[in-house]
């Protein structure tokens, strides 16, 4: 039997056992590292991702980029000494190695291609530290196409709230076509999601889930205000990341130029009062109690008048008709699937914003598309998502 300590500093992700080795990964100072134990002498070996062939340099100076991302693949044979992982960077496409734990060297054999990456060497990725309202610096990762980047290319904001990940950082066929427009790809890694440790996650959610949306404005206003970005689009996704975009959206109307929410809640109260006690039909009784705890986890107790009072600050319903009225100049575009369980509140907001556009003619475009169940991909219901925001940004 071999006992594995692992220090506080270290966060295990995942493990393997095989019959001669263990292999641990595991993140340390933010920094995910693979650490190979021989069963047999209990030696230990740290493997950092850092070759050449592994991790692209984020800059000419050989700086190795410290935002991939990595995942164990499945390997399933007992006495193999090697073990398969894949491996992404906000700069390079995904790809599979093969890692000697015995000689700790790593072969790639996997690449995925894109057929219309052509130069990939010409993806770029920088890191630029933002300092928030309170003081607080916050990284924010940036990825674009030298070829077309310029001081005039919009930047697109992502954001999954809460939920939010290294793995987000990693691009696809869409974000491809963005950075080929020129626009610069922006994750601004805000307290309270999953970035970087514990601590960093909950420090921006519960009773200081208002620090996250204020890091994500701050990093907009950052981007405005060093000359940067003339124009910012934001896409939300997912419940969390919807009203990060969303509240963040509304709270600073003339900040942003367009925004996208996918499958959004827009009242929060509603939603923590009622909503979360809705059971999915393909739900298991662990699957629901664990969402039950995340929601909780994320935005405190709706019972406390404390939380209550703050939550109205950052819930999309409730912020147009603070003051009364809504100066939106961001084009806006809800997208909903046809099976999502609070798909109400997607056109509850969209009935909100019809009666404020009603009174002030001058506010920005608002569209709202519904996708019919297995009518519509994945990435084809993110390209017609991309495409608002490059009209809105490249043409309006």
């Amino acid at each position: 039997m071999t006992l594995v300590e692992s220090s506080p500093d270290d966060k295990i992700i995942d493990f393997e056992v095989f019959k001669h080795y263990m292999a641990i990964l595991q993140e340390k100072n933010y920094i995910r590292q693979l650490k190979v134990i021989n069963l047999k002498t209990q030696r230990e070996s740290i493997h950092l991702f850092d070759s050449p062939q592994e991790v692209n340099p984020a800059d000419d100076q050989n700086q190795v980029c410290d935002f991939f991302d990595v995942e164990l693949e499945d390997n399933n044979t007992f006495d193999a000494v090697t073990l398969k992982y894949r491996l992404s960077t906000p700069n390079t496409p995904q790809r599979v190695f093969n890692f000697n734990m015995g000689t700790k060297k790593a072969d790639q054999i996997f690449f995925e291609q894109y057929k219309n990456l052509t130069k990939p060497q010409n993806i770029q990725c920088e890191k630029i530290n933002v300092t928030m309202r309170d003081g607080f610096e916050v990284p924010l990762v940036m990825s674009y196409d030298k070829t077309y980047f310029n001081e005039k290319s919009p930047w697109i904001m992502f954001t999954k709230g809460a939920i939010s990940q290294k793995s987000d950082l990693q691009f696809d066929n869409n974000k491809i076509s963005l950075m080929n427009r020129g626009m610069c790809l922006c994750y601004p890694l805000v307290r309270g999601t999953k970035y970087f440790d514990d601590g960093w996650y909950h420090s921006g959610i519960g009773e200081k889930k208002l620090t996250h949306v204020m890091d994500f404005i701050d990093s907009a206003i950052y981007l405005k205000e060093k000359g940067l970005a003339q124009k910012i689009g934001v896409l939300g996704i997912q419940e969390s990341g919807s009203i990060t975009a969303l509240a963040s959206a509304f709270s600073e109307p003339l900040l942003f130029d367009c925004t996208v929410a996918h499958n959004p809640v827009t009242d929060l109260i509603q939603h923590l009062f009622h909503d979360i006690e809705q059971r999915n039909t393909i739900q298991s009784a662990q699957e629901f109690e664990e969402a039950h705890f995340r929601k909780l986890q994320e935005f405190g107790d709706i019972q406390n008048k404390d939380f209550y009072e703050a939550l109205q600050l950052i819930s999309p319903y409730h912020i147009p008709y603070k003051g009364g009225n809504l100066s939106l100049q961001t084009d806006l575009l809800i997208t909903q699937d046809e099976s999502y369980l609070h798909s109400y509140h997607g056109r509850k907001l969209m009935c909100k914003l019809r009666d404020v556009m009603s009174k002030d003619k001058k506010l920005g475009f608002v569209f709202y598309k519904e996708f019919p169940e297995k009518m519509f991909t994945e990435e084809e219901k993110s390209a017609l998502q991309y495409s608002f925001i490059i009209n809105s940004l490249l043409f309006r």
